[in-house]
């Protein structure tokens, strides 16, 4: 799977992720599959009557604009539109946000001589390689580098195999704002 992962990068289904919201929702999910015909996966939930339309104010959540302000970030993930994603989210709270998809492109960073990121958050998934393997180059470089391995496999192995690696906290996929901003917080007090 890791290979297909690899050669078809972005089209993964997300199952983990759909098994535990469903999990948390009590919702059932099953898969139908027959071999040369193809996959039915379906997720069941209950009906409700229509309630009446109301309409709702977006509710802001509320961080602080400067709760991290001037940290150097790098985040590592072989999608771009996380990699997107994370500049917006993280630069909403001051850091500065540097990007690369693999770490190759970490490794460049931190032998340029530029600045060095406060703390980085590593996605496991990668191109070439994987995150355990890119926290351990990073380690190599940098042994007091502060890292932060995210995945949307959160099995304990895993997240055992991280922290070994040398990662300070591992955050599970789909992951609220506030979550990471805590995390952020800790891994650099």
């Amino acid at each position: 799977l890791d290979q297909g992962a690899r050669a078809a990068r972005g089209l993964g289904l997300g199952l983990s992720i759909v098994e535990r919201i469903g999990r948390v929702l009590s919702h059932k999910i099953s898969l139908r599959s027959k071999s040369r015909k193809g996959s039915t996966f379906a997720v069941e939930v209950p009906t409700v009557a229509l309630a009446a339309a109301t309409e709702i104010a977006p509710r802001v959540q509320s961080v602080p604009a400067t709760a991290l302000q001037g940290i150097v970030t790098l985040c590592i993930d072989n999608d771009p539109q996380i990699l997107d994603g994370m500049r917006v989210l993280l630069s909403s709270w001051g850091c500065e946000v540097l990007t690369t998809p693999d770490l190759a492109g970490a490794q460049a960073l931190f032998q340029s001589g530029a600045e060095q990121p406060d703390v980085l958050l590593v996605d496991y998934h990668l191109d070439q390689g994987n995150g355990i393997e890119a926290v351990q180059g990073i380690r190599a470089l940098n042994p007091n580098a502060k890292i932060v391995m995210v995945s949307a496999l959160g099995h304990e192995a895993l997240v055992k195999q991280a922290i070994m690696a040398g990662a300070k906290h591992f955050i599970v996929k789909p992951f609220q704002r506030e979550n990471v901003l805590t995390i952020l917080k800790q891994v650099l007090a």
